[in-house]
């Protein structure tokens, strides 16, 4: 029987590691099976980590790891949406730190790790918009990440869009995969990033493997300062403008138009 392999994404909350995760389960032309931190923390009695958080994010976490290490082992593949904490808890329960767990359990699966790189400022912005997250939780995470941690592919969540990461990962993995720009979950995320400008929800479009959205701001200056936004994630001004309107591109096949009143 042949080894699945184990794709171990890990970032700080609210990086994008599970929509990213579910982008490549459904991308992916074989099965892949998705195991998340959430799956195994909502398994247990929340008195547990009443009592104590840490030692039960220590041991659930540590239960997903076995779990992932015995599905690779049937010969199913997965991708782990997981973080990397340098928590006292992990030694105690397992006798070893976080890093050493995982490489123990995964190392003979030959393991890709894939780091998320955000700014806390992103992250604390994107805690608020979800309203499931404490403003200051990746700040409390970042405090307790393991130091110099291994990195086959860093994914920078500002300026990669889900399907593009997902793209990449999979494709770093060997895997084959059937590549679609989602133009409703890219809509999604320039309406998050731009609705603090005043702009109208995105309206989208895909053709022949091209991707344009066009956002309707209140005035001119909102425009550039969205603009600006948009330029910090990795686009840049576009081929050509035309009055009223300020083009922006990330690639030749991925346009966004910011259109404002005169």
């Amino acid at each position: 029987m042949k080894k699945g392999r184990i794709l171990f994404l890990y970032g700080l909350t609210s990086c994008g590691k599970t929509t990213v995760a579910e982008r490549m389960r459904r991308m992916c032309s074989s099965v892949l099976y998705v195991s998340s931190n959430d799956i195994f923390h909502d398994m247990i009695a929340g008195k547990f980590f009443r009592r104590d958080f840490w030692g039960a994010v220590a041991e659930t976490i540590g239960a997903q790891y076995v779990a992932v290490r015995g599905m690779a082992e049937a010969g199913f593949d997965v991708a782990v949406d997981g973080m990397l904490l340098d928590l006292p808890e992990y030694r105690e329960r397992f006798g070893m730190s976080n890093l050493e767990l995982v490489k123990s359990l995964f190392g003979p699966f030959d393991p890709l790790f894939v780091r998320f790189d955000c700014p806390l400022e992103e992250l604390r912005r994107r805690n608020i918009l979800r309203g499931d997250r404490g403003e200051f939780q990746s700040e409390e995470q970042a405090a307790k990440m393991t130091k110099d941690p291994p990195a086959d592919l860093v994914i920078d969540a500002m300026t990669t869009f889900p399907d593009e990461a997902a793209a990449r990962i999979l494709g770093a993995a060997g895997m084959d995969f059937q590549y679609e720009i989602d133009p409703e979950e890219r809509a999604f995320l320039l309406d998050g990033i731009l609705s603090p400008f005043g702009a109208s929800p995105a309206e989208t479009a895909t053709e022949d493997g091209t991707f344009t959205a066009a956002l309707l701001l209140p005035d001119r200056d909102c425009a550039i300062r969205a603009a600006g936004e948009l330029c910090r994630r990795g686009y840049r001004p576009g081929p050509e403008t035309s009055e009223g309107e300020i083009l922006l591109a990330r690639s030749p096949a991925d346009l966004c138009r910011l259109v404002f009143g005169q």
